[in-house]
């Protein structure tokens, strides 16, 4: 993908314009991310078009597969084997909506959720990340951060499991300024 066009954006290894297409929900912010992401592109030299439809739409596309880049949001699972599901093969298409397939990956699932001790846990985990980094099949790009204040007679609460994830990613801040 290094040949570019007269306008200095990439061409296909067949010589034709590189365009990649983003599937994006009708939302307020859709408008700020068709911006972020053009601009990003742009700086890389890939043409971008986007494809906005409603909600309903988007969610029946992802299903179906039916498209090439995303911007899709999964949470409201309050434990952190929902996350493994994203790239577990094994899983329905709502689920592991890139369709990625890794018979690797998917025996460390299985080893994270039979792990008896989080020692094991956690080496299963940082395994399946480093095949994700690796494969690249999806990219999260925001991280909810939340705080749970509750009262001392409130009785039976329990925090999510894995509420401190956020500790353990890495920011580059000097490639952040760079890109800036």
């Amino acid at each position: 993908y290094g040949s570019r066009d007269a306008e200095g954006y990439r061409k296909a290894p067949d010589g034709k314009p590189l365009t990649v297409i983003l599937s994006l929900r009708a939302a307020a912010i859709s408008r700020e991310t068709q911006t972020l992401w053009r601009r990003d592109m742009d700086a890389i030299g890939i043409r971008i078009d986007f494809h906005v439809t409603p909600f309903q739409d988007f969610v029946k596309e992802l299903i179906a597969g039916q498209f090439q880049l995303s911007a899709a949001g999964f949470g409201g699972i309050p434990t952190g084997d929902g996350i493994l599901e994203l790239l577990d093969s094994r899983q329905p298409p709502f689920a592991n909506q890139s369709r990625f397939k890794s018979a690797e990956y998917d025996r460390l699932v299985d080893r994270f959720l039979r792990s008896p001790t989080v020692p094991e846990q956690v080496a299963s985990a940082r395994s399946m990340t480093a095949l994700a980094r690796a494969y690249m099949p999806l990219l999260p790009l925001i991280f909810r951060r939340e705080s749970d204040f509750v009262q001392p007679w409130l009785l039976g609460f329990r925090p999510q499991v894995f509420s401190t994830y956020w500790q353990y990613m890495d920011i580059d801040l000097a490639r952040r300024k760079r890109l800036d």
